[in-house]
């Protein structure tokens, strides 16, 4: 999260260099744009709030919600089970049994994803001690948007395309019911992924037109990966962890200021390290839900099973190598607060296909060791090459991402039947486009197709959200860069903050 640069009077083999909060001077003169700090109640923060141009944050938002609103009036209509009209008596028809069984079956999961999305992520990024408050109401924010947005979104969007290649489809009213809450969530899961690159970097204003533009994006790939492609992604590796991580490393290329590279006010500090372990245990316990939340039956069995042990080879494997590679004789809290969450990820999309309890530990034992080589050597690297990463998405989400890709594409070239212990169940179910399956020539553009063949789309798949995330990233930060850019980086300047807030920022 953090890459250590020298600076007078602080030892620069430490990785908590300024959890003193002393600020440097000469790094203060040479970047003035982003280096100073105002008391609170100072003369000079009075005379500059004085002199502040009128903020555009509340007029933009606003007009986004009423947009939302009224196209929520006229186009989205709720579809729950056991529900129907009847145009002959004009009332509604219920089915009570059919609508309790459909909350049985999908509240519980929602409840643990929206636990992740507004608490776990929230708490994880709480990390920078200067900027706490806006870890966590700014996810918030930015999450319940999202839920919104990306409804809307991903209804015309979906509609736009399936119009378009199929010749029998019309435009109809978005669905609302339990499982499109839960893909909701997903969509905010993506957006609080991207939020984590620029987190500090980005102000309100920037992260929540970056929701608007980065739905559009995320969308446009799940569409055509998910229902054109017949992509098989079960805990949503490839379509939003992958996804998000690099539209955030396209959006924070851009937007990042050059102030942002060793940036003394991006500290850690011990209270805030372990409110981010709060994130990390929340995140922890409730994955297996994410990765499961929309499976069936035995599939979502396995897929929960496979979740929980491979999270457990990734906590193992980010202990060890934490230490081992560190070379401190110490646990890194960075590496432990992400790394063991990464079998999460590098599990996910292939949760349904692994067919072995150690094959899953396995994975996700790489996982966790892929995602602490990101943290102590790749996101060095990465910020010499002029990229900054401020969570450090990219390894936890991004690389235990393309991991799971192609541990999918793997597991779908190599689908075996008649061993016990080595062969995936309902597969008809998990790969509808195979030559196997009734049916496959009507639920994809392309030929039904072999095992291999299956690999190979998987792996495309996991190819194209690569390289259409970074370039939409990208291009959504050449648009925002200069709109409403944060005066200083790293900080809570958006929040009221209590007459001790940097007094309590060099003690925390």
């Amino acid at each position: 999260m953090v890459e250590v640069h020298p600076f007078d009077g602080v030892d620069p083999t430490s990785t908590k260099n300024h959890s003193s909060g002393r600020i440097d001077n000469a790094w203060q003169s040479e970047h003035p744009e982003g280096g100073h700090l105002e008391k609170q109640g100072s003369s000079t923060s009075l005379q500059q709030n004085k002199k502040k141009k009128t903020d555009p944050f509340p007029s933009i938002y606003l007009a986004l919600e009423i947009i939302v609103i009224v196209l929520f009036i006229n186009v989205v209509q709720y579809d729950f089970a056991g529900v129907s009209f009847n145009k002959q008596s004009k009332s509604f028809d219920v089915d009570a049994s059919a609508g309790q069984a459909q909350v049985n079956k999908y509240y519980p999961a929602f409840q643990d994803v929206h636990v992740m999305i507004f608490v776990g992520f929230g708490f994880l990024m709480t990390f920078l001690k200067r900027y706490m408050y806006g870890a966590l109401a700014l996810s918030f924010f930015l999450a319940a948007f999202a839920v919104q947005w990306s409804t809307l979104v991903y209804g015309f969007v979906e509609q736009i395309i399936h119009v378009s290649t199929h010749e029998n489809s019309t435009f109809h009213t978005i669905h609302m019911d339990m499982t499109a809450l839960i893909t909701g969530d997903f969509a905010a899961g993506a957006a609080l992924i991207s939020f984590g690159a620029v987190i500090g970097k980005a102000s309100p204003t920037q992260i929540i037109l970056m929701v608007v533009f980065e739905m559009i994006f995320f969308s446009v790939n799940e569409i055509i990966n998910v229902e054109l492609l017949v992509v098989s992604d079960a805990g949503g590796s490839m379509m939003v962890h992958t996804f998000g991580a690099y539209f955030g490393i396209g959006f924070a290329r851009v937007i990042s200021p050059k102030t942002s590279f060793g940036n003394p006010h991006q500290a850690q500090g011990y209270v805030s390290d372990a409110f981010s372990m709060i994130g990390t245990l929340f995140l922890w316990m409730f994955w297996p839900s994410f990765n499961g939340a929309l499976a069936d039956g035995a599939v979502q069995e396995r897929v929960i099973t496979n979740t929980v042990l491979a999270m457990t080879g990734s906590c193992m494997s980010a202990f060890i190598f934490s230490r081992m590679l560190r070379g401190t004789r110490k646990f890194e809290m960075e590496d432990i607060q992400n790394a063991t969450l990464a079998g999460g990820v590098a599990v996910g999309t292939a949760a349904d296909m692994i067919p072995n309890p150690g094959i899953a530990i396995l994975v996700g034992f790489f996982g966790g060791l892929l995602s602490t080589i990101g943290y102590v050597y790749v996101s060095g690297l990465l910020e010499k090459a002029g990229l900054h990463d401020t969570c450090g998405v990219n390894n936890l989400h991004g690389m235990p991402g393309l991991l799971a890709g192609t541990i999918g594409a793997i597991c779908a070239g190599g689908i075996t039947t008649g061993d016990e212990r080595f062969s995936m169940v309902s597969t008809d179910v998990m790969f509808p486009a195979l030559n196997s399956t009734a049916g496959c020539e009507s639920v994809s553009f392309l030929p039904c197709r072999t095992p291999a063949q299956q690999g190979g789309v998987q792996f495309l798949a996991i190819v194209f959200t690569l390289m259409w995330a970074l370039a939409g990233g990208f291009v959504t930060g050449l648009i925002l860069k200069k709109v409403d850019p944060p005066k200083k980086l790293f900080q809570d300047e958006y929040f009221e903050t209590p007459e001790d807030y940097d007094e309590m920022a060099k003690v925390l």
